[in-house]
């Protein structure tokens, strides 16, 4: 028996992959928001050297 033989062709297989593309994407996108934001409240030199990149940067 081959691979080909075992295997059951479903349609619409597109749907599901995409939805649960899109939600992993959307879940990383959170996480690494909250880990940023924890890193940055436990980390008062990181969020000094932070906000003086975003000042240069809307400066230059």
């Amino acid at each position: 028996m081959r691979t080909a033989d075992a295997v059951t062709p479903m349609a619409g297989l597109v749907v599901p992959f995409v939805t649960f593309t899109a939600v992993y994407i959307f879940l990383s996108v959170i996480l690494v928001y909250l880990l940023r934001r924890q890193f940055l409240e436990t980390d008062p030199s990181a969020r000094r050297g932070w906000q003086a990149r975003q000042e240069v940067s809307r400066d230059g």
